[in-house]
């Protein structure tokens, strides 16, 4: 098992290749409309972020919270989140005490559905993202969050943009 350092060097190495931080278009056959609860895999080559749909904050906006596979990199009093494919295999992933604003068009066209959530889940998930006092996270989470983060700033960057027309 790789230790904290070793696991994030290997994320901050993957993310130092700026083609990392663009997802790939999702094969048309697996694209479907975003809904709240949803959680979706961007495709980000090789390695996809996971995220929830948390809320639509206007029309076409949606608020999503990162989930991560590195439960050791979340906060030690964290939110757990178990999550199916939809080929029956089950995860757990850990929330991350942040969000991001996407808009729908990305979602649509740049991640897949793996799973759905019910609405008290992603309740619990978006208030911990929002309430969480990121301050009191180690250092080496703040900058373990800050990477994931990093792969989602173009993302929003481009929905804000496209969301002031």
């Amino acid at each position: 098992m790789l230790s904290v350092e070793q696991t994030i060097a290997m994320y901050e190495e993957l993310l130092k290749d700026k083609e990392e931080k663009v997802p790939v278009p999702a094969p048309e056959e697996l694209r479907e409309p975003v809904e709240v609860g949803q959680v979706r895999a961007l495709l980000f080559f090789p390695t996809p972020e996971r995220c929830v749909v948390a809320k639509e904050v206007e029309p076409d906006l949606f608020v999503v919270v990162p989930l991560t596979p590195h439960i050791r990199l979340c906060p030690k009093d964290g939110l757990a989140v178990k999550v199916q494919r939809k080929d029956g295999k089950e995860f757990i992933w850990g929330a991350l005490p942040s969000y991001a604003f996407i808009r729908r068009e990305v979602l649509e066209n740049f991640s897949v559905v793996v799973d759905v959530l019910g609405k008290e889940e992603v309740g619990k998930i978006l208030r911990f993202a929002d309430t969480y006092n990121r301050k009191n996270l180690p250092s080496y989470k703040k900058r373990f969050l800050r990477l994931v983060m990093s792969r989602y700033a173009d993302l929003m960057w481009a929905s804000f943009l496209k969301h002031t027309e």
